[in-house]
């Protein structure tokens, strides 16, 4: 959010909004991708897990070679440094891509019952079915009274 302003007009604001983007960005890549393997039980799984640390490897080649760039004089090197962010990037948005391989299987149908389901009153455990229903009640008389 912060990192958008243009170098020219708001140099401090720039460097700090990337500053915290990009390190914070790469954490999440890693962090996915040790959850992938973790969570992978078929070999499809496997594969996208493959895809994610090969994704975030790239990542991580990108934000080195922009810092080590960025650092430097010549005014080519820090044009450089810009493209490497832009890949980086652009590896971020194609490792949020692979995603649709978990989601894929869900359709609206399935959003639709998950919505219903977190709108539906929940019943605490341990309660009896009268304090439930007295529960169930009160908070259909609040939003009345609303």
């Amino acid at each position: 959010m912060v990192s958008p302003p243009q170098v020219d007009h708001a140099k401090v604001l720039h460097y700090i909004g990337a500053g915290v983007a990009f390190p914070t960005s790469m954490l999440f890549l890693l962090l996915q991708s040790i959850l992938t393997y973790r969570m992978a039980k078929t070999r499809g799984q496997y594969w996208t897990g493959h895809l994610r640390s090969i994704l975030t490897a790239v990542a991580f080649l990108t934000l080195v070679f922009s810092g080590v760039f960025f650092i430097q004089e010549s005014f080519v090197l820090q044009h450089v440094a810009a493209l490497c962010e832009w890949m980086f990037i652009i590896d971020v948005l194609v490792f949020y891509g692979t995603f649709t391989f978990e989601f894929g299987a869900i359709s609206t149908d399935t959003f639709l019952v998950l919505l219903k389901a977190s709108r539906a009153p929940k019943s605490y455990k341990g309660e009896s079915g009268v304090s439930s229903t007295v529960h169930i009640h009160s908070h259909a008389e609040s939003l009345a009274m609303a």
